[in-house]
């Protein structure tokens, strides 16, 4: 093998630079923007850095796209740089429309348009050849440069994190933490957009008679392929299993589905090449087989998110999930009458499915919103709490089960389309509520349903065999310490978590044991059912901590069940006797507490516990 020269090196990144400069640009613009948040963590109004960030994730595949589509079609540079002045004004329009907090639609946004930018690059070339060799070709070139890109670059990376390690221990530098994380978007951003960039060649079609890679046939032909046998095997002996039982298919099956397909697709379009000669005839064969193979899977996706659907409504991800489905359907009827089998259709047909899912008043975000409105209109004019379309709150007791509806379905709006789209329910401006409050601001879902007349914090649940009211509360501390704990007056420092938020069960057991050498031993134990703590030492006497009380002295401090700045004298507490030694130390604690039997239950908590072992053989 022969290795380039350190001047071949030099020249491809000159090349790379003349003939990409925008698309190296974005990953400059996205380096220096990360590293500066990296100095500056607490930078006020950092939205703006995060966006831009974002702004050139999107430019350099969209810019890249760009360059590939010129080279195509023989575009001079005015033409080729037009259209890069258009995508970046475009982009710049966008930056500029980007919120300051983001919501999760947002996100899924922001994860959809990044699935678009690269889909482009992908179909980019294809209307200037129209040759499906070359189009093959060019994909498969530009997915093995992207995955060497991520190779050389996370080798890259560890080998210099190990180097800086290694100096700082060895030379007692100390290296700052944040030199690693700057390290990492130089490498991430810089380094592997262009290397790979310097590895797209210029001319795909002279590729068209190159040997088919033997190791991407061994790959595809020997692991994929008979992965996606084994996992289609799997999902019928399931589909059977639920024909049998006579019960409706789980949730989890949608993105099963989804993820055998997509991978079994995938698997294809690897093998398209050879799949026309003599001795690959079974390719053929078995893509036909496959694409008749997952009709009952797809019957079984509708089934599956068809339930979901009609049971709780439609979401962001329900829309995708069901829209991926009828695309699925759509490529696999195609696939079965097209002679031609024209590959370019699964990447140009997905592109324009995801765009045109998120525009207008029929995208998934506007659609999705509008059910879940209708849905929460008609449970509220079901428990009497809508009249001529604005809440109107009364004392009328809500069952359990509309109460969860409710605040499942104020909790999606508030994380998915904030807390501006309940405006309508209200004759208060919303704006100004949540302007005014941080808290309110980072509880929207409780603060809406305060507003309706609904305390988040009083459900009605069954607990014990008996119908019973709860205070719900939440206390946490984020203060920094108040107080120094001397830890060399302990031997031991554990971190001790409790979790159960079961309501069929409340006597929750939760005990973990050390082993602490010389045949000593410790076990810290919480019951939920008696809200005891208990730090035992061998057999000895035990330190309890009852827990009972906590939660109904600081709501009694700050008359309130919610309270996030809880001071660490608050949540600290000590015991000792003549085996040990012990100071508690809560971080949060969550639960709630029976407003007749005034019991408290604990649903979660986080505690830190220092120990000293005493008399010690």
């Amino acid at each position: 093998m022969n290795f380039p020269s350190l001047k071949r090196l030099f020249e491809n990144s000159v090349d790379a630079l003349l003939r990409f400069p925008v698309t190296i640009f974005f990953a400059i613009i996205g380096f220096a923007v990360s590293f500066y948040l990296i100095e500056n963590p607490n930078v006020k109004e950092a939205f703006w850095f995060v966006n831009a960030i974002y702004i050139s994730l999107l430019g350099v595949p969209l810019s890249l796209g760009i360059y590939l589509m010129s080279e195509g079609r023989n575009f001079d540079f005015l033409k080729t740089h037009f259209f890069q002045l258009a995508i970046f004004v475009i982009l710049m329009g966008y930056y500029f429309l980007l919120p300051e907090h983001w919501l999760m639609s947002d996100f899924v946004k922001a994860v959809i348009f990044t699935i678009l930018a690269h889909l482009f690059v992908s179909i980019s070339t294809y209307f200037q050849h129209r040759n499906l060799q070359t189009f093959w070709q060019y994909n498969r070139i530009l997915f093995l440069r992207f995955v060497l890109a991520i190779l050389f670059s996370a080798v890259l990376f560890l080998g210099l994190v190990l180097a800086l390690f290694t100096i700082d221990k060895l030379f007692n530098t100390n290296i700052d933490v944040k030199t690693y994380g700057e390290l990492w978007v130089f490498v991430a951003s810089i380094f592997n957009t262009w290397f790979f960039v310097s590895q797209i060649p210029r001319n795909f079609e002279f590729f068209n008679n190159e040997e088919y890679p033997m190791g991407l046939k061994i790959f595809t032909q020997y692991i994929l392929i008979p992965l996606v046998t084994i996992y289609l095997s799997i999902l019928y002996v399931y589909i059977i299993q639920i024909i049998v039982e006579f019960r409706l298919p789980s949730g989890i099956v949608s993105y099963l589905v989804l993820g055998f397909s997509i991978t079994g697709i995938f698997s294809l379009l690897m093998l398209y090449p050879i799949q026309e000669k003599t001795e690959h005839q079974w390719i053929r064969m078995y893509a036909k087989g496959f694409y008749w193979a997952i009709f009952p899977l797809i019957i079984l996706l509708f089934v599956a998110i068809g339930v979901r659907i009609n049971q709780y409504g439609l979401t962001v991800n329900r829309f995708f999930i069901l829209l991926l489905a009828l695309w699925l359907t759509g490529i696999s009827i195609f696939m079965l009458v097209n002679r031609l089998k024209n590959i370019a259709i699964i990447p140009i047909s997905l592109f324009c499915v995801l765009f045109l899912s998120t525009l207008g008043p029929t995208s998934a975000f506007n659609l999705s919103e509008m059910n879940q409105m209708s849905r929460l209109k008609m449970l509220l004019e079901k428990e009497e709490l809508l009249k001529n379309g604005k809440i109107v709150k009364n004392s009328k007791t809500m069952s359990s089960e509309n109460y969860m509806q409710i605040y499942n379905v104020v909790d999606y709006l508030c994380d998915y389309h904030g807390y501006k789209c309940f405006q309508e329910f209200f004759t208060e401006d919303l704006t100004t509520i949540f302007n005014d409050s941080t808290e309110n601001s980072r509880y929207p879902h409780s603060k809406i349903l305060e507003l309706m007349g609904i305390n988040s914090y009083q459900q009605s649940v069954f607990d014990t065999g008996r119908h019973e009211n709860f205070d719900f509360f939440t206390f946490s501390s984020v203060v920094p310490n108040e107080k120094m704990v001397k830890v060399s007056d302990f031997d031991y420092y554990f971190a001790f978590n409790f979790y159960h938020y079961y309501q069929d069960s409340l006597n929750a057991l939760q005990e973990r044991s050390y082993e602490l050498g010389n045949k000593d031993s410790l076990t810290i134990s919480f019951s939920q059912k008696d809200n005891l703590l208990k730090i035992k030492r061998l057999k000895e006497k035990e330190l309890v901590f009852f827990l009972d009380s906590l939660p109904k002295k600081l709501q009694k401090k700050h008359s309130d069940f919610r309270f996030y700045n809880v001071e660490k004298k608050d949540f600290t507490f000590s015991q000792e006797n003549n085996f040990l030694k012990s100071e508690i130390c809560f971080i949060n604690i969550d639960g709630k507490i029976g407003k007749k039997s005034n019991k408290t239950i604990f649903s979660s908590f986080n505690l830190e516990i220092l120990v000293k072992l005493k008399n010690r053989k």
